[in-house]
């Protein structure tokens, strides 16, 4: 019995089908009985191969990922087998996209500029590929350069800005845009554009994607500010742990304005007198509205409270613009200033004792009693914070060993004590249900040491 296998018929793309994108899904119709299907692919230009493009596909479509080329004309074919038969497709033919070619003219720069003032620049892109760019989107990316070679590492990017709309055959968009000049140049500039920078858009050629400006523009100095501290001026005497109050001034020196208008000062607390703030003791950092003129100055009062449990001879050191946010130019060294000598006093701590424990003489497993204690401040000073918590524990042994006790319960103080008062409380507290003999009841005052007492915290 002879076999036989009808010709593939229908096949996509259609026969002269132009301007595929590639990669390209090739399909055709179902030959019955067919074992498997080879695919032939040439350049129209070219002579029908002998051997297979593809071979042995058992489906009837598949993506091509052989190499294409862009604004080709291709034919091709598909053969069906089966044992020692095949039939054949017509040839068909199709042809890939043209693609676009950018290029950039007419670049216009603004004459003159100023460091870190806005700079404006005109510029034209036009297509003059054999494709358009479709509905695709990429970027036009502007650099400054001392000389006409743009050197992508080391001349200085502006910016990039999108591009506004597609790009038909021969036809073009202009482009404006503003960018921030960095700060502290101060030369002559050519100006670049490149457009497509990132190689979004495909395109026939990406060697011609930059343009240069005719001539240079002028970019000036913008005269800077110069922020210097005038004067820090702090009190003679200070306690350790109470408020400290201070006053700082600072000055534009410069022959130009403060471009910004918003940086912090920073205030440190130093035992060093020669500006080496390793170790120093950081008190915050203030902030500065509104830009300042030349000759202008600012003064400001802050109070903080110093550390516990300093004392001696220390200095008020303030840096001003801490974050470089005032682009100062030469002039970043002098943003710092230290006081005259401050004498710190140790202020006397407060000392936290639990006294007058009261509690019942005997007591049941997992019984309820009243425990009653007070607290007395018998230090020098106020607590300051009048936030702590006391502990009751009890324990088998005569000397207190939190490790070794067990918590029974916590009281929440939540007011200062003044040095030589008191106060009492009491608390029902239950008993642990396994335990037996003698057994002790302590009470620690401020058991998580949220009250600064100094060398009298472990007693």
């Amino acid at each position: 019995m002879n076999e036989s296998l009808v010709n593939p018929t229908n096949l996509i793309p259609f026969d002269n089908k132009t301007g595929l994108n590639i990669p390209i899904n090739f399909s055709w119709s179902l030959v019955p009985n067919t074992l498997f299907y080879d695919f032939y692919l040439w350049k129209a230009n070219d002579n029908e191969p002998a051997t297979p493009s593809v071979t042995n596909l058992t489906q009837i479509n598949f993506t091509y990922q052989g190499n294409l080329l862009y604004g080709t004309k291709y034919k091709w074919k598909v053969v069906a087998k089966h044992l020692n038969c095949e039939s054949v497709s017509p040839i068909q033919s199709f042809t890939t996209r043209f693609l676009p070619d950018l290029i950039v003219e007419n670049i216009q720069p603004a004459a003159s500029g100023f460091s870190g003032q806005p700079f404006t620049v005109n510029w034209t892109v036009k297509n003059i590929g054999a494709g358009a760019t479709l509905n695709q989107q990429w970027n036009d990316r502007v650099y400054i350069s001392i000389d006409n070679i743009l050197d992508l590492g080391s001349d200085i990017s502006l910016g990039a800005v999108s591009n506004p709309t597609e790009l038909p055959i021969n036809d073009s968009y202009e482009q404006t845009a503003t960018f921030t000049l960095p700060q502290g140049i101060n030369n002559n500039y050519y100006v670049f554009v490149v457009t497509n920078s990132y190689n979004q858009l495909l395109e026939s050629n990406y060697n011609n994607n930059t343009g240069i400006s005719s001539s240079t523009s002028v970019i000036h100095l913008t005269p800077p500010p110069d922020l210097v501290v005038n004067s820090v001026i702090p009190p003679n005497f200070a306690f350790s742990g109470q408020p400290f109050s201070f006053t700082r001034q600072v000055t534009n020196a410069g022959i130009g304005s403060t471009i910004v208008s918003d940086w912090s000062d920073n205030v440190y607390l130093s035992q060093d007198a020669n500006g080496d703030l390793n170790g120093a003791i950081y008190l915050g950092a203030y902030s500065h509205n509104g830009v300042l003129d030349p000759g202008n100055i600012y003064s400001k009062s802050q109070t903080v409270n110093l550390p516990n449990g300093i004392s001696g001879k220390y200095y008020l050191y303030v840096t001003t613009d801490i974050y470089n946010q005032v682009y100062e130019h030469a002039l970043e060294g002098n943003n710092q200033r230290r006081s005259d000598s401050i004498i710190i006093t140790l202020t006397p701590p407060a000392d936290l004792i639990a006294k007058d424990i009261i509690i019942p003489p005997q007591a049941n497993n997992k019984e309820n009693i009243i425990i009653s204690w007070k607290i007395e401040n018998q230090g020098g000073s106020s607590t300051q914070n009048n936030s702590w918590v006391d502990n009751i524990y009890i324990s088998k042994l005569p000397a207190f060993n939190p490790d070794s006790s067990i918590l029974l319960s916590s009281f929440q103080n939540v007011s200062t004590l003044d040095a030589g008062l008191e106060y009492s409380n009491q608390k029902t507290v239950s008993i642990p249900g396994n335990i037996t003999g003698h057994w002790f009841i302590y009470i620690k005052a401020d058991a998580t040491n949220s009250i600064y007492e100094n060398v009298y915290e472990k007693q």
